[in-house]
């Protein structure tokens, strides 16, 4: 639906127009827009990097043996095998 030619001309028609000039305009707005300045970023200290390194490394070396230990899968059940844990239930 998103991609339809209709849905497609609607957002060529918004992209066209609607960034030279706003749908709507408040003339008495309730709050006005303000912009605080940002400081600029300063850069990690070089320890603070090595401790998130270690700590990655710590926990893949946690988690590769969980991954690595699974259940065995047991075979597919066919209409034979059902039967018999059927028969071994109700006997």
């Amino acid at each position: 639906l998103a991609s339809s030619p209709a849905l497609r001309l609607l957002r060529s028609i918004e992209d066209r127009w609607t960034q030279a000039t706003p749908v709507a305009t408040d003339e008495l707005p309730l709050v006005r827009p303000v912009t605080r300045p940002v400081a600029p970023l300063a850069a990690a200290p070089p320890g603070r990097s090595a401790v998130g390194a270690v700590g990655l490394v710590l926990a893949l070396a946690s988690l590769t043996p969980l991954l690595l230990i699974r259940r065995p899968r047991r075979p597919a059940m066919n209409r034979t095998t059902i039967g018999r844990r059927l028969s071994r239930v109700y006997s």
